[in-house]
């Protein structure tokens, strides 16, 4: 396995993929040989070699260990990974966070295509991934703070977001949601669970802003409190606010969560109802969340690596 990003000082110079311990170091970050990610100075690294216009087609990448952004919680906060601004600057690789939790995600910002990870494209995974923090869309100009979402902004041609999960609060003014703000072109988010509020102007749901042109949302669970409006605007879901030529099927959601101010009945963008009792008895967690990969337990929420996450205090009281 190869090691990116290590960055060490050798006779007073700077080096990446300087690990010379037999089986890393530098190399091709192929799928049986990836590039291995295991600070947050080098998750950083890698967001700014893809923000710089090197999109990492057909690169693969693994977190070796839990990673703690609060080093990054100044000003706008965490930059991420990959931009829809220009040509080349969307990742386009494969990050396999391989069970392991970034964690103290700040971002605070009036830019689009806002999580971890701002836009995947073409054919870019996230997989087997926690993440916890807090993003913030605000807006200064009209259109500002589109497609924000807790792990991606935008998840767009032939992408796939699968077997992760956000805890935390997002909240922008266009298709906001906790895994993923737009799900566009053939894309698909699977075996993912959020929690946490969400707050949009227009397209809000507890995985996805919108799901739209052939791309779908499934074996997901939206666990969020409530999917909040900033005012008279439509699109507001349990699982995902907007639908547009895609798909949202087998899912589940709580059913106390509020969707602005009322909880409502089931349906393919609200996803199946269930109780604190059936979500504390992890039913249907066997099937969204499946073992070896998921940790589970009564009165817990799904983890990896053997660990289970705590519920949140609306889902543990009575």
């Amino acid at each position: 396995m190869k090691k990116i990003l290590c960055i060490a000082a050798i006779v007073g110079m700077v080096l990446t993929g300087c690990d010379d311990t037999p089986g890393t170091g530098d190399g091709p970050g192929s799928e049986t040989d990836p590039y291995l990610i295991g600070t947050a100075a080098q998750l950083k690294k890698l967001a700014d070699e893809v923000n710089a216009g090197d999109n990492k087609a057909g690169k693969y990448y693994k977190l070796t260990a839990n990673i703690d952004l609060s080093g990054y919680q100044s000003g706008a906060g965490w930059t991420p990974i990959g931009n829809n601004e220009t040509t080349g600057t969307q990742f386009c690789g494969n990050f396999n966070g391989d069970g392991y939790v970034v964690s103290k995600l700040l971002i605070n910002t009036h830019k689009s295509n806002v999580g971890l990870f701002g836009c995947i494209y073409n054919g870019g995974v996230v997989k087997n991934l926690g993440v916890k923090g807090t993003v913030e869309g605000v807006e200064v100009n009209f259109g500002d703070a589109n497609c924000i979402g807790g792990i991606v902004g935008f998840v767009c041609k032939n992408s796939k977001v699968e077997n992760c999960y956000w805890m935390g609060d997002v909240s922008g003014i266009f298709n906001v949601g906790g895994i993923a703000g737009q799900v566009h072109w053939d894309s698909e988010v699977t075996n993912c669970y959020t929690t946490g509020k969400i707050t949009s102007a227009s397209g809000g749901g507890g995985i996805a802003g919108i799901v739209r042109d052939g791309s779908k949302i499934s074996k997901c669970a939206a666990l969020n409190e409530e999917i909040k409006d900033r005012g008279p605007n439509s699109g507001f879901a349990r699982v995902v606010g907007s639908n547009n030529g895609g798909a949202a099927y087998n899912n589940i959601a709580w059913d106390g969560m509020k969707v602005i101010g009322s909880t409502v009945s089931d349906s393919n963008e609200n996803g199946l109802g269930k109780s604190k009792v059936q979500i504390k008895n992890n039913d249907s967690f066997d099937e969204y969340f499946p073992s070896p990969l998921w940790a589970k337990a009564s009165n817990k929420l799904p983890g990896f690596r053997g660990n289970t996450e705590s519920m949140p205090t609306y889902l543990a009281t009575p």
